[in-house]
């Protein structure tokens, strides 16, 4: 019985290494272990000033630190072996176990895993809002691909996610960067061709320090709409009242065609995962109902009417872990993705709505205007997995159903249901007047024109959870199949992690460090396994396509001069 606690440590002693070695997350363990041993001994130098481990003792010492130095020094070097074995075991065991408390500077990287282990984000309050969410995915895919939403009756979110979630145009989608010159193609409306790429092209690509052979601060952006000025909405009709402006950069011969977007458009595809959303990260965790911004915006508040009776009272509301709401609210009423530039969110929702009249009434006063058609302007497959059942094949839209309809089957009824309407004055104050009988006018709102952006962002977001990709090979990999992965992609997936340290931003099952899961469990700042470990922001870390001060990301401030970076608020 005596020698089992030997065998036990010595089963442990050999056994922790070995495991270390032999799989690629011990591996990337260690490769993080080395790095703080190196900070380790570098601080230990620094401290110990009166020590010098190679030549003894400094002359500058105290007699009794002599002394020490000297017995120190001749014992450090009999046990030199021996102690950095089992310091490199305890350092293992000190990163493995720090992860538990760290909250400013987390154990990474963080393990590969399948996707299929990780829970789909959402708000823990959703329920206060929604009360059928399958309803509410069927009215965020319609939102999602409509093309009536965008000013031009043209532009939708799907527009630039179309394509496995991602853009793939290649006309039409360059942007001359902050100089708002044109140094690739031909300027406005180029077809962007192979041979135009990289636009910061080496002597050779494999050394970024040779010869630079010609450098373009362009960027492949996303065509979004003209440039126009919103005048009104045209009840009963897609495209927005709209006067068109003079576009000194997105032109031909003086002819505007379509903006272009600074960055290009992010994939959907499993962006449910994200803390924050957009390149910049300006789309705030917590979604406020109105805008981008979050609780950064102290003006941002929806309305609530308990009793249909009663007048609506302003709310402030938060729902965490909706990124993907915040960022849905953004391009509709941006002036370059959706929206001519003054267009309020109301004046979306309001184009959707039956019961209106126009400022300069017609002769048939009072009249009712048709309502548009959810999606009257395409086609939607009967087979649709979400809008099957509501398809109108082979005739565009949906039947049986107007977007009033589905707002109502969706969100619960104090967010939509009331008898008072709203006129916003032109410093966003709101005066509320018991609704008359008969249509409302186009400076009329009504509850659930308001409400617009709140039902728009957190139905989008419930569709985009639907979009999830948790069954790709790697997934299958980590899920137990040997077989997933071809031998190439396995002798990829050892450069990811171990020689690329791609993993360090890119860990996690979700490809990203950035994601709730990460975020959540070892906090919003890490340091950048670069030399010096500055702190940034946990996932932001150089995701520009050109040099940071041209581009300042998450490190720019948003419209209310808020800085946008955690690391620098």
């Amino acid at each position: 019985m005596e020698i089992l606690p030997s065998l036990i440590f010595i089963s442990v002693f050999i056994g922790i290494p070995l495991c270390l070695l032999l799989t690629p997350s011990g591996r990337s363990f260690l490769n993080s272990a080395n790095v703080r041993r190196q900070q380790a001994k570098e601080s230990l130098a620094q401290n110990m000033k009166f020590l010098i481990l190679r030549g003894g003792v400094s002359n500058n010492a105290p007699p009794l630190i002599t002394r020490l130095g000297a017995k120190l020094s001749r014992k450090m070097k009999r046990g030199m072996t021996i102690a950095a074995t089992f310091a490199a075991v305890v350092i293992v065991g000190h990163i493995l176990a720090s992860g538990l408390s760290a909250q400013t500077v987390p154990p990474f990287p963080v393990p590969l895993t399948s996707l299929k282990k990780v829970s789909v984000p959402e708000p823990d309050n959703l329920n206060e809002f929604v009360k059928d969410k399958v309803a509410a995915i069927r009215l965020g895919k319609a939102l999602f691909w409509d093309m009536q939403v965008g000013s031009d009756g043209n532009q939708s979110c799907a527009t630039c996610h179309f394509h496995a979630g991602t853009d793939n145009r290649s006309k039409n989608q360059l942007h001359p960067g902050p100089d708002k010159i044109f140094n690739t193609g031909g300027g406005s409306n180029y077809q962007l061709k192979p041979e135009d790429y990289p636009f910061h092209k080496l002597s050779d690509p494999n050394d970024r320090f040779s010869t630079v052979l010609s450098d373009s601060n362009d960027v492949t952006g996303s065509q979004g709409i003209t440039l126009t000025e919103f005048i009104d909405i045209n009840p009963g009709s897609a495209v927005d009242k709209k006067t068109v402006q003079p576009d000194d950069v997105f032109n031909v011969n003086k002819i505007n065609v379509r903006q272009v977007t600074g960055r290009n458009t992010p994939s959907a595809i499993n962006a449910v995962f994200n803390y924050r959303n957009f390149w910049d990260g300006r789309a705030q965790n917590e979604f406020n109902g109105q805008n981008p911004f979050g609780n950064r915006d102290p003006n941002a508040f929806v309305l609530k009417s308990p009793k249909k009776q009663s007048q609506p009272e302003k709310m402030k509301i938060s729902l965490k872990n909706a990124s993907l709401a915040s960022q849905a609210v953004g391009p509709p009423l941006n002036s370059v993705e959706e929206s001519a530039t003054g267009r309020i969110f109301p004046d979306v929702g309001q184009k959707f709505d039956s019961k209106l009249k126009v400022k300069k009434l017609p002769r048939e006063t009072g009249k009712k205007l048709k309502s548009l058609t959810p999606l009257g302007k395409q086609l939607v497959a009967s087979d649709d997995s979400v809008l099957g059942q509501y398809s109108n094949w082979p005739q565009p839209g949906l039947k049986q159903k107007s977007y009033e309809d589905m707002i109502e089957d969706a969100f619960k009824s104090e967010w939509w249901d009331s008898q008072y309407i709203i006129k916003i004055g032109s410093n966003n104050s709101l005066t509320f007047i018991k609704q008359p009988q008969g249509a409302k006018a186009t400076d009329e709102f009504n509850l659930s024109d308001y409400n617009f952006p709140l039902f728009m962002g957190l139905a989008i977001q419930l569709y985009e959870s639907t979009l999830v990709s948790d069954n790709a090979p790697i997934d299958q990999f980590y899920d137990g199949n040997s077989n997933a992965l071809t031998p190439q992609q396995k002798q990829g997936l050892d450069i990811f992690q171990n020689k690329g340290l791609c993993i360090n931003c890119h860990g996690g099952a979700e490809f990203t460090i950035a994601s709730v899961g990460t975020v959540a469990k070892h906090g919003r700042i890490k340091r950048v396994p670069i030399p010096g470990k500055p702190a940034q922001d946990t996932g932001f870390f150089n995701i520009g396509v050109r040099p940071t001060l041209e581009d300042l990301g998450v490190g720019g401030n948003d419209p209310s001069d808020n800085i946008r970076s955690r690391r620098r608020s």
